[in-house]
């Protein structure tokens, strides 16, 4: 076998050259597929990112303006009812603040005829 390699070695060395040069060719192919795939999937995860970056930031800006109209919305019911609340107070103090100042000058007009009737009496009694 010494002999057959010895007799052969000049073959042997360029057909282990050739594979030696293939299986570089072959792996510096393999390394740049990789790189390339590589390439292709961080771009493709850094769009995928940045749609959903995007698309958060539109649903953000959605809440936000959903938030917004709400509280708008919960602020004109509340001050709608407080104002009909107050109208009702002031309706009722404006009724009871008559009813006494009716009162007061009924009471009034009572005494002062009640006084001019005495007077009267008490007039006519000594004339």
């Amino acid at each position: 076998m010494v002999i057959v390699v010895h007799e052969h070695w000049d073959e042997i060395v360029a057909w282990t050259k050739k594979l030696w040069e293939n299986l570089k060719v072959v792996w510096e192919q393999i390394v740049a597929t990789a790189k390339e795939a590589w390439t292709r999937f961080s771009q493709g995860i850094v769009e995928i990112v940045q749609t959903l970056m995007s698309e958060l930031g539109v649903l953000w800006e959605d809440t936000k303006e959903l938030c917004r109209n709400a509280w708008e919305a919960i602020k004109e019911l509340a001050n709608t009812i407080w104002t009909n609340i107050k109208d009702v107070i002031v309706q009722i103090v404006q009724l009871t603040k008559d009813l006494l100042v009716d009162l007061w000058n009924a009471t009034k007009d009572a005494f002062s005829n009640v006084l001019n009737a005495m007077k009267d009496f008490a007039s006519n009694a000594w004339n």
